[in-house]
């Protein structure tokens, strides 16, 4: 079988051109694989870049708005204790100046119970508000009291507690200073 050049040339050329366009092909295959793998991670990256972003924006914001909430309620708390500080700080100055002027009139309203005048009362303030020498505006003392006016469920500090004690148990002395 000899072949002719006829057939032979034009078949070379077919099978060239076959190889050629399947190799064409396969090559193209391969670009079309490479750029959808490109374009995908191109994609991938945006979307996590994106996603970054809004992830980083929507922190920002919910941090502005517990920023704006919290400083809100903060400044509310603040107002209202300022408030109770105020009003607490008022009774306080009120118990404090009632107490102040109830042991001014104590000698006129409480001594009549004790059978005591207010002429004989000498008001000190501290330790003791009052010391009362009993009948001196007679002319005559018979007897000396030490009197703590207190308002309300007020307790004796610690210094008239002492001087208390002192007077329960008998030690009170006259002392006379010639000069």
């Amino acid at each position: 079988m000899i072949y002719s050049t006829e057939i032979l040339i034009p078949a070379v050329i077919t099978t060239i051109l076959v190889i050629s366009w399947v190799y064409f092909a396969i090559y193209i295959k391969k670009i079309k694989e490479v750029a959808i793998e490109r374009a995908y991670q191109k994609f991938e990256q945006w979307k996590e870049e994106a996603m970054e972003k809004d992830l980083d924006l929507y922190k920002k914001k919910i941090d502005e708005t517990l920023n704006e909430k919290y400083n809100s309620m903060l400044e509310s708390w603040k107002f209202k204790v300022e408030r109770d500080i105020r009003d607490d700080a008022i009774k306080r100055s009120k118990s404090s100046m009632m107490g102040h002027i109830s042991e001014q009139f104590a000698p006129y309203m409480a001594f009549e119970k004790y059978n005591l005048s207010p002429a004989d009362a000498r008001f000190l303030g501290s330790p003791i508000d009052f010391v009362v020498f009993n009948g001196s505006s007679l002319g005559t003392i018979d007897s000396i009291f030490f009197v703590e006016v207190k308002s309300g469920d007020s307790m004796l500090t610690g210094k008239e507690k002492t001087l208390k004690e002192a007077v329960d148990k008998g030690k009170v002395k006259w002392i006379k200073i010639n000069i």
